[in-house]
């Protein structure tokens, strides 16, 4: 008879990871090296609840066919199912993450999460008026198709909204005078 035990293990020290909670998700983490172990669909939980601007943003790293990530080689094994992990390179940045290619987990050595976070937030005040035009209209489109997601969809369609009124008021402050002035016209107040 073979046992399997659920412990899993850190890849970096080969110790059991204790079990924690990030924004309110439960996940592994290691004490001596603070890596941390999210199973599948966790890390993205756990990004969207931590800064509503971000949330929007397509951070699948599940998706690797999308071209957004570089391969790489690693001696690391899964905490979980211990086969070894693919490294990946999240776009243009120097962030690489471990996903194992069996259960979809993601290792994150420590840091890294917010060095994510911090990436995802760059681009958010990177982005012009004209491309969260472009971001909220193709958001628009999405709500229809992800029914099981409504409220969440039109969540990140709004966060785009008003992302878009923050970078549009910036890029054009002239605006803001125009709507005080029509305000100050307006026959009902």
């Amino acid at each position: 008879m073979i046992l399997l035990s659920n412990m899993k293990t850190c890849p970096n020290d080969n110790l059991e990871l204790q079990r924690a909670k990030l924004k309110g998700v439960n996940i592994d983490e290691c004490t001596k090296c603070q890596g941390v172990w999210f199973d599948k669909d966790e890390l993205k939980v756990v990004k969207n609840r931590t800064d509503e601007n971000i949330r929007w943003i397509n951070f699948e790293i599940f998706q690797e066919q999308e071209n957004k990530f570089g391969k790489g080689e690693t001696s690391k094994k899964c905490p979980k199912d211990h086969v070894i992990m693919n490294v990946l390179q999240y776009s243009n940045s120097k962030i690489t993450i471990e996903k194992c290619p069996k259960c979809q987990g993601v290792w994150l050595d420590k840091d890294e999460f917010t060095k994510i976070i911090k990436s995802l937030e760059k681009r958010i005040y990177q982005e012009t008026a004209t491309q969260y035009s472009i971001d909220a209209f193709k958001k628009l489109l999405e709500i229809p198709q992800e029914p099981a997601h409504i409220v969440s969809e039109i969540q990140d369609f709004l966060v785009i909204m008003k992302l878009f009124e923050e970078r549009f008021t910036i890029e054009h402050p002239w605006t803001i005078e125009v709507s005080q002035k029509m305000y100050e016209y307006l026959p009902f107040k």
